[in-house]
């Protein structure tokens, strides 16, 4: 190995000291994203909101594997739930209460539907609920209940050019305490997400694998010091692979 070359490595390593896992961002489809809400037998429908993250394998298909690693939900709506004939009321108000991985399940393999599974997920609710009765009004803390696993089986993955899509479905169930009694607060709805796939060319992504990450070092040196032109290696884009590409190949390591 030259001298050029391990100088070359010797910069990249020492000023890469963070490296950052790389996802694309979802949004929440507010207007195709809902979740029927129901408490001893009676039900109201909230509308949902919020954001996602998620890292694909390779980054731009066919998928391999695909793995939310966030996912954070809002009850955009609220909901407000009349029960015991009127006598008794559990209200949230819009966007008080949120739903969010309190344990990110393992990465699931794609199908040849585009479709994939993400087991071990754990599921927690922060906000505030009011039970408002003839008895009197008491405020439940959601941070208190306890969090509850849920599985995600056959979410949808759809590319329409550079728009990725993922489907999928809500289903839980929270316990708390209400008029005495523990209830079951019941979370059941489509989920739509969409995010931005990254362009075809990537730069830096000099292995071609889909992503930015220490296995492009190396072919990335080897651009440097062959003399030959890779566009993916021209990170600062001058037309040139030279040690001025070196700086901003480190910031897309790092994700700064």
């Amino acid at each position: 190995m030259s001298y050029f070359r391990i100088l070359i490595l010797s910069v990249l390593f020492l000023q890469a000291d963070f490296l950052k896992g790389q996802g694309i961002e979802l949004t929440v489809e507010q207007s195709q994203s809902f979740a029927t809400v129901t408490v001893l037998g009676a039900s109201d429908v909230t509308s949902i909101d919020g954001n996602a993250l998620i890292e694909l394998d390779p980054v731009q298909g066919p998928f391999a594997t695909a793995h939310l690693t966030e996912l954070n939900v809002s009850l955009a709506d609220g909901f407000n739930i009349c029960l015991l004939g009127g006598a008794a009321e559990v209200i949230v108000e819009p966007g008080e209460a949120s739903v969010s991985f309190v344990q990110v399940g393992a990465a699931g393999s794609v199908n040849a539907d585009n479709q994939f599974d993400q087991v071990g997920n754990l599921f927690g609710v922060v906000g505030e609920s009011t039970i408002a009765s003839i008895f009197g009004d008491s405020v439940v803390d959601l941070a208190t209940v306890k969090p509850v696993p849920f599985d995600i089986f056959g979410a949808q993955l759809d590319v329409d050019g550079e728009t990725l899509t993922v489907f999928s479905e809500v289903d839980l169930d929270f316990e708390f305490e209400v008029l005495g009694g523990t209830a079951v607060m019941n979370l059941n709805g489509p989920l739509v997400m969409t995010g931005t796939l990254p362009s075809k060319v990537i730069l830096g992504d000099v292995n071609c694998d889909g992503s930015v990450d220490l296995l492009d070092v190396g072919p990335f040196v080897d651009a440097i010091t062959s003399g030959e032109f890779s566009q993916k290696a021209d990170v600062n884009e001058d037309d040139e692979v030279n040690l001025l590409d070196v700086q901003p190949f480190i910031e897309l390591l790092t994700g700064g």
